[in-house]
């Protein structure tokens, strides 16, 4: 009788064993970092709270037709002056044929080809949020963009100004 009982129990010790091995599993997992530590005396970046790694939409609004305002908050700092910006190259979205020309503003003051400061002085030593805003062309009536789906790039570089 012990000869049998230690037979079975060892028989399911290892039935046991051999479930618990199949129903472990190994998983992977792999993660892509990246982090941007700013400068202590100069920067310009979206709040740690927005990521503006993947395609941002402007909407479109069906009751006024026309495109909405692309509109978000830039964090700017420079310790020794004010803050310059200028676009790389004109923005626009295109479809096709079609172009839709854009308008780009940084603290209420509109950016263009050429460097001109964007956050004065004050403002920028402070260390602040600053409106950033698209605006795409806008239309009315017959005169409305044509249908389509528009993509484009804004390219923008900042750089401290000048120190007085």
């Amino acid at each position: 009788m012990f000869k049998k009982l230690a037979f079975s129990l060892s028989s399911v010790a290892v039935l046991m064993s051999s479930s618990l091995a199949m129903a472990a599993t190994e998983e992977a997992i792999t993660i892509q970092l990246k982090a941007n530590v700013p400068g202590p005396t100069f920067h310009v970046r979206p709040p740690a709270s927005e990521d503006w790694t993947t395609v941002q939409e402007i909407r479109w609004d069906a009751q006024r037709k026309q495109l909405i305002n692309w509109s978000k908050n830039l964090e700017v700092l420079s310790t020794t002056a004010g803050i310059q910006a200028k676009l790389v190259s004109e923005p626009e979205l295109i479809s096709g044929s079609n172009h839709i020309k854009l308008e780009v503003f940084v603290h209420g003051n509109r950016v263009k080809t050429t460097s001109e400061e964007v956050v004065n002085a004050a403002d920028a030593q402070a260390g602040r949020q600053v409106t950033f805003e698209i605006k795409p062309e806008q239309t009315t009536g017959a005169a409305r963009h044509p249908e389509g789906n528009y993509t484009g790039t804004v390219a923008l570089i900042f750089e401290p100004a000048a120190a007085p």
